[in-house]
């Protein structure tokens, strides 16, 4: 299985925060988190592979990916202030779903120091959507 190309069509509405405030910089340290437990297959940051579990990989390979990503689930602040740092902006890429894939796009804007996590899914993930209505419709 290859990458996918990130589609934007909107899943919910995007969250910000403030990278200013504690509080925020915590919560979104923890929706980060939150994500990467759950069904995630890839992250890149500024282009960079962190892991990528669509790749067929050697188990070593395998074996790194499953480090970095339990790394970066339980402390996604490796992520945050990697591209916090760098007076720069940054992105963070998470891709989730695996073969229905829905992508979770996290912006760091240097000048204003926030961070916006946007939502999309996937035209598969659109019409996986679609049949299971359909199929709730006649049960």
């Amino acid at each position: 299985m290859t990458l996918p190309e990130i589609e934007y069509n909107e899943k919910r509405p995007a969250s910000w925060y403030s990278m200013k405030c504690d509080k925020a910089k915590n919560e979104c340290a923890e929706r980060l988190a939150e994500i990467l437990m759950g069904d995630s297959w890839a992250v890149y940051v500024n282009g960079t592979q962190l892991f990528d579990k669509y790749e067929n990989k050697s188990p070593r390979d395998v074996i790194f990916d499953s480090i970095i990503r339990d790394k970066i689930t339980r402390h996604p602040f490796c992520m945050l202030n990697d591209i916090m740092t760098k007076s720069a902006n940054g992105r963070i890429d998470i891709y989730l779903g695996g073969d229905i894939p829905w992508f979770v796009v996290c912006w760091y804007n240097y000048d204003t120091d926030i961070c916006v996590i946007e939502y999309y899914k996937s035209q598969v993930y659109i019409d996986n959507e679609n049949h299971e209505k359909r199929i709730a419709e006649f049960q």
